[in-house]
């Protein structure tokens, strides 16, 4: 059994499907396990920064060029969907194969015939060939410091020379600092939007963070 979710960007609506028994996900997850930590259900839910990076995605699709694109953490699928469906090839990763699974169906369901490639990948160890991205995008994935140290290295092994990342990243206090960081490796930082999307316990401060390498136009 499925749950739809729904939300706007690049002037259609969207509808994402996931698993309707969520406490049976939570029942099956291996609390004791401390190694099971990264395979934490979140990929069930359609965050706001996932609807803030799609709907910032489809306002720069025009510039993106034909160079491949990658969304890491991809979750439902939300803002590769988005990408694709206006023409951009995208690769939209996630660790687990149940989040690629249902990315994968919100493809047929959603009628993207040249959808993304979906990949279940570890971005501590990415499958890709250096310098493979024009340009990396990721929703909230930043929310844990440790793994800061992993995705620094994905970006600067996979964007080429001139890429560009964009996160979108909700006012967590865990990743106020980490922009600090990013600086500090030389990398040239901008916060280039902010948008409040409506969340459970009221509105979601969202700001979309652009990464270059520094020398980059």
């Amino acid at each position: 059994m499925t749950k739809t979710l729904v939300a706007e960007a690049a002037g259609r609506r969207w509808e994402l499907l996931r698993p309707s028994d969520l406490e049976r996900l939570w029942a099956d997850f291996p609390e004791d396990d401390p190694t099971a930590e990264d395979r934490i259900p979140y990929w069930v839910e359609l965050w706001p920064a996932a609807v803030a990076l799609a709907r910032f995605v489809a306002s720069k699709a025009s510039v993106l060029g034909d160079g491949w694109c990658l969304e890491v953490g991809c979750g439902l699928g939300f803002t590769s969907l988005v990408a694709a469906s206006m023409g951009l090839k995208v690769v939209g990763m996630d660790l687990l194969w149940d989040a690629v699974a249902f990315a994968q169906v919100n493809t047929r369901h959603n009628g993207v015939p040249a959808g993304p490639c979906w990949i279940a990948g570890d971005w501590n160890h990415p499958p890709f060939c250096t310098g493979s991205f024009s340009s990396i995008w990721g929703a909230d994935v930043l929310y844990e410091t440790r793994f800061f140290p992993a995705l620094e290295v994905l970006f600067r092994q996979l964007l080429a020379p001139e890429g560009k990342v964009w996160l979108a990243d909700p006012d967590r206090s865990i990743s106020r600092g980490v922009w600090d960081r990013f600086r500090a490796r030389g990398w040239r930082v901008a916060c280039l939007q902010e948008m409040k999307l409506p969340w459970y316990g009221g509105p979601s401060l969202v700001r979309i963070w652009q990464l270059q390498r520094k020398g980059a136009q």
